[in-house]
């Protein structure tokens, strides 16, 4: 079995008391099913609040951690909690597969994945909430920015849904916001704050343009060298 990088680790000792009162001395080994009771609270309580089902659909013990698989509106989510249940990772690495992904403009990261596309055009994901400062500060921007391709590009606006949660998760541990370009490149964070705002929309575009192969030209033409940096 290849080891396993955990990553995005939460020390759940210093958690909610209400929500891991439970939780036991060191060096204790928590059972399969306390595992998967963390796992459920945990997302619930930090991402999914209350507004999609989640259901446990296997733990295992592998690697010195608990493997929990859970399905959120049928979309399946693999949870890392160690065996005394007092660090959980949203995310883990199998490191004999593990791919080592480049960082392009934007601070955006290119990733080989198949293009997503609805109607035969590529997608672009945005996701947020109305609590969050960043996410404020990225919408309205990314939002502009994609107005040029609208014939080009599906844009979905995802703030405060669990809409294309398999996308989410996918690309972000809960950070948001997120920003996903065709599912080539991704980007967890804002891309500038206070004064960036053109840096920012000419990043967009130019990824998005590599999307389109270049169109709209009206828009594409004037960020070749952007282009050429992706």
């Amino acid at each position: 079995m290849a080891a396993i990088v955990l990553i995005g680790a939460f020390f759940l000792v210093k958690s909610d008391k209400n929500l891991f009162a439970s939780i036991l001395q060191k060096n204790e080994k928590i059972t399969s099913e306390e595992a998967e009771t963390k796992a459920v609270s945990f997302i619930d309580e930090l991402y999914i609040r209350g507004s999609a089902e989640i259901t446990p659909v296997e733990t295992k013990e592998e690697s010195g951690v608990y493997r929990v698989r859970l399905s959120i509106e049928g979309e399946e989510l693999d949870v890392f909690i160690t065996v005394d249940g007092k660090i959980l990772f949203p995310e883990g690495i199998d490191v004999e597969n593990m791919v080592v992904f480049e960082r392009t403009i934007g601070s955006f990261t290119k990733i080989d994945d198949d293009l997503c596309q609805e109607d035969g055009k590529p997608i672009v994901y945005f996701f947020g909430t109305k609590d969050c400062p960043y996410c404020s500060w990225q919408k309205p921007i990314t939002i502009e920015a994609m107005e040029p391709f609208k014939d080009q590009i599906v844009f979905k606006d995802n703030s405060d849904t669990e809409n294309d949660l398999d996308i989410f998760f996918k690309y972000s541990d809960g950070g948001v916001p997120l920003v996903v370009m065709g599912c080539k490149y991704f980007r967890v964070g804002a891309g500038g704050y206070e004064g960036d705002e053109t840096k920012e929309t000419d990043n967009l575009r130019a990824l998005a343009c590599k999307l389109t192969n270049g169109e709209p030209k009206e828009i594409c033409d004037g960020l070749t060298q952007l282009i050429d940096q992706i």
